[in-house]
């Protein structure tokens, strides 16, 4: 063998591996752990896998409930299992989903009884009375083979009447029933793919019998069913694609459609009853060809064999690689087209050549995920793929294999109620087109809005605002400012102290899109700020007379999904302090509407994910609050450590002030840290100082030096917070 079709077939065994392994819990072995399987079933719970080692076991029927579990041969196909009556396995009373895989079943009244979600994967049932019946949920049945099952009145092989059936590539030899389908009873939409049925009968359906729901046969083979192969009931549609039949009449019963197209028909195959014709059948073939020269007719190979002709054509799969060795790259004696088919190996550019063949042929795989790295992610388009760069140490904070580089904040809103209908005397308007305006007389109504960012990031970088609206003319330019709080627990608003940051920005030139008016541009408003993961609320308003009257913001505004209308208007639910609300006794809600929802908004921000280190400790803000929030005194979502401290005592200005320590500048400064009423800056308060204050006397502008407290009046209180700092100033 080649070395690069042993590397290729290497490859293709390890992703069959790590794609049928699936996740589970604990294993109970049997008889390593527990004498028997039962035994071993009652000590598990839902998840955990049952382990059988090798041998053949005869027990009691094991009864399963209430749990779902996997049952799976230590090595595939060598655990035989038979009973001494009843079923070998009965599941029930389980919402999960039950797995079993790699166990012969012998006898069984059936083999397998389940009220459940049901996988049986690579298992084998030989003679008893039957091999499954499936009572409810969907049921998987892959690669197994049914020799001999015999029902007693439905469905010798499978009986299907849950809620849906898929059985795929399997094989039924002489399975047998009274009455319907001797291979598969069908009472639930089910579809019978890449099977082989040959020699079985029952009364209606010796390969299947079709009673109710929706069935879809493609790819099949049915050979030597003599008495009704096919039984199709007249109550649901039937369809056969891709198949082929010798000596297997179908019977069309009752009115519903029964389409046969892309079929091959020898020996006495015949069809009763009305059907529908797709194209593409062929009949009277012979039912002797012989491929491959083995002296056994392709037909007759196919039946004992369902993965024969995996991709159900004329041709056996090992006559096709003769003729075309080409067609399977990987070396696995399949067709290329039915490992891509089936998933056992990808095609990401889906150009027919299987990913491992055009690794081996020389295209780069970096990560060494299988997969070409010209199908791999690279969000930034520098030309290596996003594993790469997070291997090779960008950030991806929150697992999504996107480098955080790359990444955009995930937002949550909170609910604020939907957009209302309000009433204005005798007539009805949208809140949305409310007018109003930034002066001292009428401050800009508007709303805030709650929203989270994902905590399985660090920090975000929010870079951008993004917005819909017609802002009018105004005196001076148009600009539009922003607010962003602090969201704290069982606070229903926010307040001054929760403000982390603000900004008024210039209404930027609107953004090239198709989807824009003159009275609904969309703008991008930038803004520069730092978010650890959390809960915010946000606000946009105009300022400086910019009329937002007809300003929107959406929760998507790049799609084009106009999720709701905001404005202006002050909400009712979440007040913000020093902003007037809508006047009452001009608009009113419309009747039979929670007031308390009259007014809401939704917006979109844009930006990166990344790490706050602010104390360059090696361990992120987040990850150290979320351990100890004693870190953050003042809750405002930033470490103590890395806030002004004025007299370096570990305690931020901000909690001491809180606290009570007096700060009678309100600059945010403790006192005891300034020199307050050194006008003079020589370092001490003293007559040059006293001459200057009262130099400035009366009503002056609030950052007039004299004026000590802030109150834009020099007076007898400043006076006496400079005389009482007379002296050498502090250290």
């Amino acid at each position: 063998m080649e070395p690069k079709t042993k590397m290729i077939r290497a490859a293709i065994a390890a992703l069959m591996l790590a794609t049928c392994a699936g996740s589970y819990g604990a294993d109970r072995r049997v008889p390593a752990d527990f004498p028997t399987i039962q035994a071993a079933v009652d000590a598990a719970t839902t998840g955990d896998r049952v382990l059988i080692a090798a041998g053949k076991y005869v027990t009691q029927s094991v009864i399963v409930a209430g749990k779902a579990l996997r049952f799976e041969a230590e090595v595939p196909g060598s655990v035989t299992l038979r009973t001494t009556a009843g079923a070998i396995l009965a599941v029930s009373g389980t919402s999960g989903q039950t797995v079993v895989s790699g166990i012969e079943f012998h006898d069984g009244a059936p083999a397998i009884q389940a009220d459940a979600m049901l996988t049986i994967a690579d298992c084998r049932f030989v003679a008893g009375a039957s091999g499954v019946q499936h009572l409810s949920g969907a049921l998987t049945v892959v690669r197994c083979q049914f020799s001999g099952a015999t029902g007693a009145s439905y469905g010798g092989g499978i009986a299907a009447n849950g809620s849906s059936a898929l059985i795929r590539q399997c094989t039924f030899t002489e399975s047998r029933s009274n009455y319907y389908g001797g291979g598969i009873y069908v009472a639930c939409p089910t579809t019978i793919e890449f099977c082989s049925f040959r020699g079985c009968t029952s009364l209606y359906g010796g390969a299947i019998g079709h009673y109710s729901d929706p069935l879809l046969v493609r790819g099949c083979v049915l050979a030597d069913n003599p008495i009704r192969a096919c039984y199709l009931q007249g109550n649901a549609p039937a369809t056969f694609d891709s198949c082929q039949l010798a000596t297997s009449p179908i019977d069309a019963a009752g009115t519903a459609t029964k389409t046969i197209s892309g079929c091959a028909f020898c020996g006495s195959t015949t069809i009763n009853g009305t059907w529908v014709d797709g194209g593409g059948n062929a009949s009277g073939l012979a039912c002797d060809e012989d491929c491959n020269g083995n002296g056994t007719p392709d037909i007759a190979e196919w039946a004992a064999d369902a993965t024969a002709n995996c991709d159900a054509s004329a041709g056996l799969d090992s006559c096709q690689l003769t003729a075309d060795p080409a067609a399977d790259c990987t070396g696995n004696g399949r067709p290329d087209a039915c490992d891509i088919a089936d998933a056992i190996v990808g095609d990401c550019d889906g150009d027919g050549r299987p990913d491992p063949c055009q690794i081996a042929d020389g295209q780069s795989d970096a990560d060494g995920n299988g997969v070409p790295d010209g199908c791999d992610p690279d969000c930034d388009g520098d030309g290596v793929i996003d594993a790469i760069e997070i291997s090779g140490g960008a950030g991806d904070c929150n697992g999504d294999l996107v480098p955080d580089d790359c990444a955009e904040p995930v937002l949550t809103l909170f609910d604020t109620g939907p957009q209302r209908l309000v009433v204005s005397g005798s007539g009805s308007a949208w809140a949305s087109y409310s007018s109003g305006r930034l002066s001292t007389t009428m401050p800009q109504r508007w709303t805030v809005q709650g929203f989270s960012l994902d905590a399985s990031c660090d920090s975000y970088a929010i870079s951008t605002i993004a917005v819909n609206g017609s802002p009018s003319a105004s005196s001076p330019a148009p600009q539009i400012g922003w607010k962003i709080w602090v969201r704290r627990p069982g606070n229903p608003s926010p307040g001054p102290s929760d403000l982390l940051a603000e900004g008024t920005v210039p209404i930027p030139a609107p953004i090239d899109d198709p989807r824009s008016s003159p009275l609904n541009e969309r703008y991008r408003l930038p803004v520069d700020v730092r978010l650890l993961a959390g809960d915010y609320w946000l606000a946009v308003f105009g300022v400086n007379g910019t009329n937002l009257s007809v300003f929107n913001w959406y929760a998507n505004p790049e799609n084009g999904v106009n999720i709701a209308q905001a404005h202006m208007l002050r909400s009712e639910r979440y007040p913000v302090p020093g902003f007037l609300p809508w006047t009452a006794t001009t608009w009113s809600q419309s009747p039979g509407l929670d007031p308390a929802d009259r007014f809401n908004t939704v917006f979109a921000v844009e930006g990166r994910v990344g790490i706050v280190d602010c104390d360059a400790n090696g361990i992120s803000d987040a990850i150290q609050l979320a351990a100890d929030p004693g870190l953050d005194c003042d809750s405002n979502l930033r470490l103590d450590a890395c806030q002004d401290d004025c007299d370096k005592d570990g305690v931020p200005n901000s909690c001491e002030i809180a606290a009570g320590e007096p700060d009678v500048d309100v600059n945010g400064i403790p006192d005891r840290c300034e020199c307050i009423g050194d006008l003079y800056v020589n370092g001490r308060v003293d007559g040059a100082d006293l001459g200057i204050l009262l130099s400035e006397w009366g009503p002056v502008t609030p950052t007039t030096v004299a004026d000590l407290d802030r109150n834009g009046v020099v007076s007898g209180a400043d006076l006496g917070i400079l005389l009482g700092r007379w002296g050498p100033c502090p250290n």
